[in-house]
């Protein structure tokens, strides 16, 4: 890490303290502002530390970035990985009319992901409790307690069961047809891009962040997961680390 970077990192690392994010908090009274929206940072599975990261607009902010820049306006958008809501409300904002379908494995975050989505006046949207998998049927998750945390795993480590769903099932269920997709799955990508790759058929733009991740006793780094996107005839177009941007004009 150059000189420049480690100074930026330390003082990310000091104005997102556990402290900073509670006295934002308090202050303003759980509604911060990020890009445009508003977020509420009531719940207490939302750290304080992500509470001052929204305020100071660092939260996932390459997606954030990729998302205000590359989706398009008149499609139809699937959000794997929906967390607390704040991309997804940033994309409905975009999106205004079409639908927005989000998906999150946590539960506990379902009413969290409604509240936001519904503060900032995104219209026609969905929030579907389900984890991907390569079968529609039952997973093991394991939650963290935070929405920074949270991956499937299995049965020996497992702290609760979620419905699992194939993206392509998702697509049925909801009637999608063309359509964008954002991701940030930790590494679930990798139940998609090898297991259903057809869901992704009529899909035309890919905002992802990428994780390691191991399928079938093989592990699979980030510029993998960027070649199996590219073998279904996507074009990589930006990325910032680990977040990608990919399109395919004609699916």
């Amino acid at each position: 890490m150059n000189p420049a970077m480690k100074v930026k990192t330390a003082i990310a690392n000091l104005i997102t303290l556990p402290a900073v994010g509670r006295s934002i908090a308090r202050l303003l009274h759980n509604k911060i502002k990020i890009r445009g929206i508003t977020v509420d940072t009531s719940s207490p599975l939302i750290q304080a530390r992500v509470k001052a990261m929204l305020f100071w607009q660092l939260y996932e902010s390459a997606e954030i970035r990729f998302v205000k820049r590359y989706l398009p306006p008149e499609t139809d958008v699937v959000e794997l990985g929906s967390s607390i809501g704040v991309v997804g409300s940033i994309a409905g904002r975009i999106i205004q009319g079409q639908r927005l379908v989000c998906v999150e494995a946590q539960p506990e975050f379902i009413p969290v992901i409604r509240r936001n989505l519904e503060i900032n006046g995104v219209k026609n949207f969905m929030v579907l409790n389900y984890a991907i998998s390569n079968e529609d049927k039952t997973v093991f998750f394991t939650s963290g307690g935070t929405n920074l945390t949270g991956k499937v795993g299995t049965g020996q480590d497992k702290q609760l069961s979620v419905k699992g769903k194939k993206l392509s099932s998702i697509l049925k269920e909801m009637s999608i047809g063309r359509f964008a997709l954002i991701a940030d799955i930790e590494g679930a990508e990798l139940q998609i891009l090898i297991d259903d790759p057809r869901s992704l058929g009529q899909c035309h733009c890919i905002i992802i962040e990428t994780h390691q991740a191991i399928h079938s006793g093989k592990t699979y780094s980030p510029a993998d997961i960027q070649m199996l996107i590219e073998d279904l005839n996507f074009k990589l177009i930006d990325r910032y680390g680990p977040v990608m941007v990919f399109i395919r004009p004609n699916p």
